[in-house]
């Protein structure tokens, strides 16, 4: 994978992920020194570009990847993803919560979940992160990590019977400044599921389907 810019090439590396944010890049790439499992996870670089000065800096490397979430979010000069670890066909593995600096050049892991989901989505508040939670036990959540005090909360829980399959599954939670909205998945013990979109107020109090 090459990255260009105008012309010329500004890296050439195994390509894993790739971030504009502003007048910066953030990129994942498998470095030569790699380490790769049996399993099939391996060795990841974070690295920054900035686009007018050319410069790149490794912030970071996280052994044992396995998989990234789509779609990190950006608050006030911090760039949040989810990033797996371990065998994702097994319990051992782990979700973890990484949040890039991208002025000071830092990258810093908030918490680590085992077994945990990793096609959880999240979304921006303000200065508070959004974490849908797919399924924990008989339990989806909605969670919020406060960026300013580090502070974690549950705003919603849907209730989900494995044995039956019934009940509600949180899919994906998105933000446009003034509602919260979730997309839900339900099912009443036969397939086929549906979906619909729950949205609330900034406060989570609910408003309509």
């Amino acid at each position: 994978m090459f990255i260009r810019d105008s012309h010329y090439i500004i890296d050439e590396f195994y390509y894993v992920g790739m971030y504009p944010v502003s007048e910066w890049l953030i990129y994942l790439y498998i470095p030569e020194d790699a380490t790769w499992t049996e399993y099939g996870s391996y060795t990841v670089d974070f690295y920054w570009y900035e686009w007018d000065t050319q410069n790149i800096v490794r912030i970071g490397r996280i052994p044992d990847f396995a998989h990234i979430t789509t779609g990190p979010v950006c608050i006030d000069g911090h760039l949040y993803m989810y990033v797996s670890t371990g065998n994702l066909n097994t319990e051992e593995h782990w979700l973890k919560l990484i949040d890039l600096d991208i002025e000071n050049l830092t990258m810093t892991e908030i918490f680590s979940e085992k077994d945990g989901c990793p096609y959880n989505s999240m979304a921006a508040q303000g200065d508070r992160l959004l974490m849908g939670k797919v399924l924990t036990g008989n339990a989806s959540y909605l969670e919020e990590y406060h960026t300013k005090t580090g502070e974690r909360r549950v705003l919603l829980e849907a209730e989900f019977d494995t044995e039956t399959k019934m009940g509600d599954i949180i899919q994906s939670v998105a933000s446009d400044g003034k509602t919260i909205s979730l997309i839900i998945l339900e099912s009443h013990g036969e397939e086929p599921y549906g979906l619909r979109m729950d949205v609330y107020d900034l406060d989570m109090n609910f408003l309509h389907s």
